[in-house]
């Protein structure tokens, strides 16, 4: 996912797809968020997260802290993933009314399968 604020911008590393999108849940509470391989650098702190755009090569080496880092607290970390997984409903919507038209005989089983993949009504 990529991270936008105040002009600074970090987009994730190789393989981090939509569907990781449930490795935030218990940031908040000391968990690290899923942000894919050669990508960005993490650093936790009592408030937040300060994600830099580009971190180390790999993980014994030192980060670069290259680009400007987006700043994530905490508290505003539940409301983030209720603000994606209000996206991804609306997305579900739109693949029910395109599967209606397009497949109806497949329409259900078709939407089962994105909300399973991308767990969007899944508990947290």
């Amino acid at each position: 996912m990529r991270l936008i604020d105040a002009g600074a911008r970090v987009d994730p590393g190789c393989c981090l797809l939509l569907e990781d999108w449930r490795s935030w849940v218990g940031v908040e509470s000391g968990g690290w968020p899923d942000v894919g391989h050669d990508g960005p650098w993490l650093e936790r702190d009592a408030l937040g997260l300060t994600i830099w755009p580009r971190g180390a090569e790999d993980w014994r080496s030192e980060p670069v802290r290259e680009g400007r880092p987006v700043r994530v607290l905490y508290g505003e970390v539940p409301e983030l993933r209720r603000s994606l997984q209000t996206d991804l409903l609306g997305f579900r919507d739109s693949l029910r009314r395109w599967a209606n038209t397009h497949c109806p005989d497949r329409a259900a089983a078709l939407v089962a399968h994105a909300d399973h993949v991308f767990a969007i009504t899944a508990p947290a």
